[in-house]
């Protein structure tokens, strides 16, 4: 290990990261509470629509291509070479240096991780077990163990931080000096080619889930088509797994919807930068999220006729006593996820839902496209 810095270091008052709390920015995606909590430290405050936007976040999707036990579609951003571009734009975007390590150099991991909380700059990172991002704020360099901030439930995160060893660090980001801005515009351009490039990547991309199990993911509206062919034989209620299993799919469609209403509100805001052809596509762009979205949320939805509950009903739908499980509401009944996966049919109905939403999702990615084809012409 380096020996550059001093052998432990610690920055104070970084604040808890319990799932769900607004004071903390945690009610949102965990890519964007750790960078909006870690860049509030050393900069000017950047908006967590910003953020999501600008690092292509908003546009992302990820999920495992061969089980519906993953919990890796809830971490968007957490996986090696899938998210990089991403941050590069973002860090171009604000005019800052920055830095990645990754966990198979555990030496350089370390000495950037420690020299950035040397100099007060909290440190982005993940945990490779359960692709889970934290916040690094202190190290002891004699055990190898970093300090920090990971998630935990209201009621069971610490006041104190809690320990991190290197070996459980799956990658660091740390931000640096201060360097030239990128004009707002190819800010933006650069955050769709982003968002286009990783809906695009195909089945050679490199990029896995953490942990051991290393799942290959599927992106774009190959995310939707993989799970749909998974649906039929994974979500039977008479599976052992099944629980377990329901409660990932709520976590999976809580973070999209999380981030397509980011997009959207991301593309109005920045649509005015444009002339009138790429403003038509970019209104198209969110019509077709605003579907989709409607297809999570809204009663009769397209293809499945149902209303998933999104992060405000999440406590309701799984601790309440009358019903512990994941609901819709076909505008009929009210039916659990139970009552609707009891049969094939039901479940490949929940399939057939899957690939509607796949449908939207690649009508808002082609309208970007054309966005980034025609102005990168220009």
């Amino acid at each position: 290990m380096s020996m550059s810095e001093p052998d432990e270091h610690v920055i104070e008052r970084i604040p808890k990261l319990p799932w769900g709390d607004r004071d903390t920015n945690t009610d949102d995606l965990m890519v964007v509470s750790a960078l909006r909590i870690c860049l509030d430290a050393i900069a000017p405050e950047v908006s967590r629509r910003y953020l999501a936007g600008t690092t292509g976040a908003a546009f992302d999707i990820g999920w495992a291509r061969s089980t519906l036990d993953s919990g890796a579609g809830g971490a968007l951003f957490a996986h090696p070479h899938h998210f990089e571009r991403g941050i590069d734009n973002l860090c171009k975007a604000i005019g800052r240096e920055y830095t990645i390590a990754y966990r198979t150099d555990p030496d350089e991991l370390w000495r950037v991780a420690a020299h950035s909380i040397h100099i007060g700059h909290p440190v982005v990172a993940t945990e490779w077990q359960t692709d889970r991002f934290a916040v690094l704020a202190g190290y002891d360099r004699p055990t190898e163990t970093f300090f920090g901030r990971r998630y935990a439930d209201r009621d069971q995160a610490p006041d104190d931080y809690v320990p991190l060893p290197l070996g459980d660090v799956g990658y660091v980001l740390t931000f640096g000096k201060l360097t030239d801005r990128l004009e707002p515009k190819d800010a933006v351009l650069g955050a769709l080619r982003c968002a286009v490039a990783n809906a695009r990547a195909d089945a050679s991309s490199e990029s896995r889930s953490q942990g051991g199990t290393g799942h290959r993911m599927a992106y774009g509206p190959a995310a939707y088509a993989a799970h749909a062919s998974l649906v039929p034989e994974q979500l039977d209620p008479e599976l052992e797994e099944y629980d377990s299993r329901e409660h990932l799919l709520l976590w999976r469609f809580d973070v999209l919807t999380l981030a397509r209403v980011h997009a959207i509100l991301y593309l109005r805001e920045v649509a005015e930068l444009f002339d009138t052809p790429s403003q038509d596509d970019i209104e198209e762009a969110v019509e077709a999220y605003r579907e989709l979205l409607g297809m999570i949320n809204a009663q009769g939805a397209p293809g499945f006729g149902s209303a998933l509950p999104t992060s405000e009903a999440w406590e309701r739908i799984y601790f309440g006593a009358k019903n512990p499980h994941l609901s819709w509401d076909g505008g009929r009944r009210l039916e659990t996820a139970r009552d609707i996966f009891a049969t094939l049919e039901g479940r490949q109905r929940f399939a057939d839902w899957l690939l509607a939403m796949g449908r939207a999702e690649e009508k808002a990615i082609a309208a970007l496209a054309r966005v980034v084809e025609r102005e990168t012409a220009a």
